[in-house]
Parts: C-alpha cells; sequence; structure tokens
C-alpha cells in the first residue's frame, strides 16, 4: 500500500493494488457456487479531505477486472466503483452524512468469447443515503447507513440497510 499525507494533515490518499483467487469447489452444475472461480485485480485508491475541521469529504474508487471462468468460459467485465461520503461532525463523536456510490461496468461480459447480450450485459447503479457515525472511543464506533438505489441496469435493484462496528484488536 502506498499512502500520502499532506504537512497540515488535512488530505489523506493511499493506493492498494488488491487482488482475489478463487477460494472453494466450484461446479457448473451447481445452483449456487460461494465464488466466481475467477481471479481479479483490485487497485484501489482512497482519498479523505477535511476542508474545515468539522467537514469530511471521503472516496473510495475500485476497478475490478475479472479472468475468465475456465469451468463456464464466462468473462466478467470491468467494473469501476466510487463510493463517497461527505460528512459533518457535530461533535467529536457524532458524525452526520451523506454517502452513496456510482457502478460502472466498462467492459462487455462475453461468454466463449462472444458478447454477452445486445449490450455486453454491462451494469450500472447509482446510490445515495444518509449515515451516521457514533464514536465511543478513538478507534471505536459504530455507523450506520441507508442507501437507496436508482438508474440500475443489468443488476439486481434495492434499498440497503447496513451496521457496521470498529474496535480495536
Amino acid at each position: 500500500m502506498l499512502g500520502y499525507v499532506n504537512p497540515s494533515k488535512t488530505l489523506f490518499a493511499f493506493f492498494s493494488p488488491s487482488f482475489a483467487v478463487p477460494s472453494g469447489a466450484y461446479s457448473a452444475n451447481r445452483i449456487a457456487n460461494t465464488g466466481l472461480n475467477t481471479y481479479a485485480f483490485l487497485p484501489y485508491l482512497g482519498v479523505t479531505w477535511f476542508p474545515h475541521p468539522d467537514w469530511e469529504i471521503s472516496t473510495v474508487t475500485v476497478l475490478e477486472m475479472n479472468s475468465p471462468n475456465h469451468a463456464t468460459q464466462y468473462h466478467s467485465g470491468a467494473v469501476a466503483v466510487l463510493d463517497y461520503l461527505i460528512g459533518y461532525s457535530i461533535n467529536k463523536r457524532l458524525q452526520l452524512g451523506v454517502q452513496g456510490t456510482f457502478l460502472k461496468q466498462l467492459t462487455d461480459d462475453t461468454q466463449n468469447g462472444v458478447k454477452v447480450g445486445s449490450d455486453g450485459f454491462r451494469g450500472q447503479a447509482v446510490a445515495i443515503g444518509p449515515q451516521l457515525r457514533y464514536m465511543w472511543g478513538p478507534a471505536s464506533g459504530i455507523v450506520v447507513k441507508y442507501q437507496h438505489e436508482f438508474a440500475v441496469r443489468n443488476r439486481p435493484q434495492g434499498d440497503k440497510l447496513w451496521v457496521q462496528f470498529s474496535f480495536p484488536l
């Protein structure tokens, strides 16, 4: 991982060249498999900027490039994902924000080297929603997020609600 912090400690950035490998057994005849039976390269860039001590603007960008699934001859296209947050800290413990994601498939899905469907089965999705973060310690807290999805194409669509916890190990 490569990182950068500006001298005033108001801008943070990091880059990580991540990789994913197949895990678990795979069978093209199974109704469900736990993985896609592919390798993936996932370069990851995160940036956080504090334009004012009470304000945070953060983004995480990931580009996912998969190898073909040799059991099915299916090759999923490259996907770019941008997650974002604009947050305002009411005090040292409580932050309210607006967050969401943009997802866009950049290349076609193929099977046996042939484009899938008339549009290459290129997916896309946009989501936005509120976020609440409460920190009860220096590295311990909870985040509650809700996202409403729209402009979805060639992907499952639905609203999301989730809770994240952080604590030191």
